[in-house]
């Protein structure tokens, strides 16, 4: 397994403990931390090998599960929110379809959909989110 620069793992722990969440009547939204749990999901499971996240059922349906279980607020598990205000952040990035532009939140997944190819992290962070499952057994056991 790579060797993780602790520099690298630092500024990224900083973009994550400042993820900026949206306030709503019911609380800060969840709708990030959830997001990034399905995406680390997506990895371990291997739906995804590269650092490319593709809109799929399997992407979607885990997300909704995700928020499901963990979320106990009356929030709604919208799945395009994080994937296009994630970027935000500064390690989020979207890519979309030849010809597609994205000015502002589309607020259907169908649009989505139709105008994004998939997003992808800054390839460094990738490289974490893409070990973080060999990392959490190397801390936990020994």
């Amino acid at each position: 397994m790579p060797v993780i620069d602790p520099k690298i793992l630092g500024r990224y722990a900083q973009k994550l403990k400042k993820l900026r969440l949206g306030v709503t009547p019911y609380g800060k939204a969840p709708h990030k931390p959830i997001f990034l749990l399905t995406q680390i999901e997506q990895v371990e499971k291997g739906r995804v090998s590269e650092n490319k996240f593709f809109i799929t059922p399997e992407f979607v349906a885990d997300f909704k599960e995700n928020f499901a279980l963990l979320v106990n607020t009356r929030h709604k598990s919208n799945f395009i929110q994080p994937y296009y205000y994630l970027q935000s952040d500064g390690f989020w990035h979207i890519q979309t379809r030849p010809g597609e532009v994205l000015e502002s939140f589309i607020r259907s997944f169908s649009l989505l959909d139709e105008k994004v190819d998939y997003g992808f992290f800054d390839p460094a962070f990738f490289t974490l989110l893409a070990n973080f499952k060999w990392h959490r057994e190397k801390v936990f056991k020994g």
